[in-house]
Order: structure tokens, then C-alpha cells, then sequence
């Protein structure tokens, strides 16, 4: 349905529909693919996501019409949303898989592209980590990508309530204990009391967290 609201939208003029599209409306429309649960759901967020990137890059080159469309740039919370749609995926094996490697290549694009300014957020780290502890099976693999996106995400000063929420969900009890207890001082009997560890956790790591 959204979705359908979305194309018949798009199919209009800006005069004729009486507003101009934000990137507000697409990140809508992923989260409502996430919460869809059709099989599908992964395959269409990423698609929103890379429409969003190639009308700007043609927009950019001069190629394109002067529709608002083709100014509307993905944000932090576009990729966030697709990422995020992955974590929700509830279907077969192989499209666990799927689900997984879209979560880390649209992870990788906050990164390394030019239309996410300022990079990954607490909430992308968060949903990343959502999604491996949802979609990655147990075992070291899962255990190295989680302690490296963790230092990234110290480093980033963007460590909050929901990354080490999500990361305690994807980590083993071992793991939990050496990335945040032990740097926070505390012990085994603290790794429930969130507020504890983060007044207690270096302040750097969360030098950078959005008050909203």
C-alpha cells in the first residue's frame, strides 16, 4: 500500500500533487517494507536506496530533468532504514544470507560514499549489530566482525544505550565482557545496568551521540 502511494506520487508533477518529495517519504517507505514481512521486503529497500543514488548522480552530471526527485538525497537514517530492514527479515536460510550481505554492503556505502556526509551514527551501529546478531550465525566469523565494527564504533565516539544493547544481542558472554566490561571497570553482575556502564565506559566513546 505504501508503496503504491509512493509510485502515484512519484507519477506526478510537483504542482500537481501540491508538495515537493523529501527524503523523509522514502525512509518512510523502507521502514515500511521492514515491518512488511513479505520475501521481497530486502530486495525492495535496497532498490529505494540505490534509485535515490543514481537519480543524484545523475542530477549531478547534468543528466537528468529538473524534477525535485532528482534532488532528493539519501541520509544516515536511509541507509540506517535498510540495514534495518534486513535485521526484520524472517525468511528462508538462504535469504538470511541475503539479508545479511545487503546489511553490510549498504553499511559499507555510509562508509566509503560521498552521499552519507558524516558517516555511520548510533543508530546504524546499533541496527548492524541487530542485524548479525539476527541473520549471522554463532561462531568466531561472527565474533570478529562484531569486535571490529565495536572499535570502529568507539573510535566513531558514537557508543550509546542501543549500540551496546545490540551488541551484548550479538556477542557471547566472553566477548560482551572483554569489549565493555573490562574497559568500563565493572563486573559480570553490572552487564545488565546499562546506565552503570555508560557512565562508567571511557567518554570518548560516546563523544559524538545526536541528543534528539
Amino acid at each position: 500500500r505504501a508503496q503504491d502511494i509512493m509510485d502515484h506520487t512519484e507519477s506526478l508533477s510537483v504542482e500537481d500533487r501540491g508538495f515537493a518529495c523529501s527524503i523523509v517519504c522514502y525512509n518512510i517507505l523502507i521502514k515500511a517494507w521492514g515491518r512488511s514481512r513479505e520475501p521481497d521486503s530486502v530486495q525492495r529497500a535496497e532498490a529505494i536506496l540505490n534509485q535515490l543514488e543514481e537519480r543524484c548522480i545523475r542530477n549531478h552530471d547534468g543528466s537528468t530533468s529538473d524534477s525535485d526527485l532528482s534532488c532528493v538525497r539519501p541520509d544516515v537514517t536511509t541507509y540506517s532504514s535498510v540495514i534495518n530492514c534486513c535485521a526484520y527479515y524472517a525468511g528462508d536460510e538462504s535469504g538470511r544470507k541475503e539479508a545479511l550481505d545487503t546489511a553490510l554492503r549498504v553499511f559499507k556505502k555510509i562508509e566509503e560514499d560521498d552521499f552519507c556526509e558524516y558517516g555511520p551514527n548510533m543508530i546504524t551501529f546499533g541496527t548492524i549489530f541487530k542485524a548479525i546478531a539476527k541473520l549471522m550465525s554463532v561462531g568466531d566469523e561472527r565474533e570478529s566482525l562484531v569486535k571490529s565494527l565495536f572499535r570502529k564504533c568507539q573510535e566513531m565516539g558514537q557508543v550509546d544505550s542501543f549500540v551496546l544493547s545490540q551488541v551484548r544481542a550479538a556477542s557471547s558472554a566472553q566477548l560482551y565482557r572483554q569489549l565493555v566490561l573490562v574497559p568500563a571497570k565493572l563486573d559480570v553482575k553490572d552487564e545488565n545496568n546499562i546506565d552503570k556502564i555508560l557512565a562508567s565506559i571511557p567518554q570518548e566513546w560516546g563523544r559524538n551521540v545526536a541528543s534528539w
